[in-house]
């Protein structure tokens, strides 16, 4: 079975369940992805909001409260999150994968935290795709996830019985490759202690790295003749 298969069949829900409660009561100062867009967007300009992987919307809840914000939107895997987002927050949630999800619209910023390195690997490219055609030109694209310098995986010790792995490589360095992104800003930090962002003390196992991006299209190509 694809490994995207038995994390929608049984650990998305199963994750949400058992984080829940931090979850619902995380506060936006927290948040590291929340204080990334914050400290490097003019938050004025931020109209509209994708968050690919969302849980139950708590961080799009964090946006509400943006000046000009008219559109958020939500997507994950976890039809008890969802459900529990659009219950709790009121929020426009849908219950489909970061591959398969469709919508005819363009964000001013784009969320993608700690999904990537579930994907399976034969889908890894059309994820990669599916959030790149969402982020509007001269918009942002922010991804929290595992790091590691060169691809690695680890096995996925909440499914014993089942053929698992977490994919860890630089995903931004993916998106910049393009020539269409660059950096505004990024943190490395330990996942199991975010308040440790010296990436020389962090376990390999552990480090994480935020990084932000601008969609920049043909910005960074130069010219020649």
């Amino acid at each position: 079975m694809i490994q995207d298969t038995i994390f929608e069949k049984s650990e998305s829900d199963a994750w949400f369940l058992r984080n829940e409660k931090a979850i619902i009561n995380r506060h936006a100062n927290n948040d590291i992805i929340y204080r990334m867009i914050c400290g490097n967007i003019n938050k004025e300009k931020i109209t509209s909001i994708l968050d690919l992987g969302c849980s139950n919307g708590f961080r799009l809840n964090f946006f509400k409260s943006l000046p000009n914000i008219k559109k958020l939107v939500g997507v994950d895997l976890s039809e008890k999150a969802i459900e529990d987002g659009k219950a709790r927050y009121g929020l426009e949630l849908y219950k489909d994968s970061i591959s398969d999800f469709e919508y005819n619209y363009k964000f001013d910023l784009v969320i993608v935290n700690f999904v990537f390195h579930w994907v399976s690997r034969e889908f890894i490219t059309k994820a990669i795709y599916n959030t790149d055609r969402y982020v509007s030109g001269g918009g942002a694209l922010v991804i929290g996830d595992f790091y590691s310098p060169t691809p690695c995986k680890r096995f996925y010790h909440h499914l014993p019985d089942e053929k698992v792995y977490t994919y860890k490589t630089d995903y931004p360095a993916i998106f910049k490759s393009f020539g269409t992104y660059k950096k505004l800003s990024n943190l490395y930090y330990d996942t199991d202690n975010v308040n440790n962002t010296d990436r020389e003390t962090i376990d390999k196992g552990n480090l994480c790295l935020c990084e932000l991006l601008q969609k920049t299209l043909d910005e960074n190509y130069v010219e020649v003749n």
